[in-house]
């Protein structure tokens, strides 16, 4: 994913790192699941912003590369269910 581009590997970004995350059992217990997937990726996410800003990374530019990610995860999740769609109600085929 970063490779090629003079930045290491994902891989090994993340080996020997801090990042832990919390086990997550789906259940009809009426969690929020936004929260509760928030709650769950927090210790990653911090994890990996601090490993940026040890390795330079200012916090403006590590935001505006994690919104950069995530806008272009949102846009490709919003072309793939178009495409995925039928008809004129647009309801996905899954």
């Amino acid at each position: 994913m970063l490779s090629g581009n003079g930045f290491s590997s994902v891989r090994q970004v993340f080996e020997g790192s801090d990042m832990v995350f919390r086990s997550f059992r789906s259940a009809n217990d009426g969690t929020d699941r936004d929260l509760a997937c928030e709650a769950y990726l927090e210790p990653g996410f911090e994890a990996l912003i601090n490993r940026a800003l040890a390795d330079g990374w200012s916090e403006d530019e590590i935001a505006n590369a994690l919104l950069s990610l995530a806008q272009t995860r949102i846009e490709a999740m919003r072309s793939n269910a178009i495409v995925g769609a039928d008809g004129p109600g647009r309801r996905l085929s899954h």
